[in-house]
């Protein structure tokens, strides 16, 4: 008889405890998507949308990760000089894209 392992990742973030997603498996936001954004981040960017919210970062999930790859403006969250606790690592910038391409799992 086989036995499947799965394989573990730590997806480590500035400031952010560290995620562990197992390989295959899909993110969803609750569990893995939404502890990246921490309150500065939320509080910086209620002007566009509520960070904390499944239903708006769904909704704004491009807009997002352009932004998270320094795309169509200057790169979120910023790095503490700019008052934030950013850039995101990039397998935290991989686990959005792979909660966005899986489907926007709540």
């Amino acid at each position: 008889m086989h036995r499947r392992r799965l394989k573990l990742v730590s997806l480590i973030s500035l400031g952010n405890p560290s995620r562990e997603v197992a390989i295959g498996s899909v993110p969803g936001f609750a569990n893995d998507v939404r502890p990246l954004f921490q309150q500065v981040d939320i509080d910086h960017m209620n002007w566009f949308c509520d960070l904390s919210s499944y239903d708006d970062v769904k909704l704004h999930a491009q807009e997002i990760l352009d932004r998270l790859k320094g795309h169509g403006g200057p790169e979120m969250p910023p790095p503490p000089s700019g008052g934030g606790n950013g850039p995101w690592s990039a397998a935290n910038i991989t686990l959005f894209q792979n909660w966005i391409n899986g489907g926007y799992q709540p």
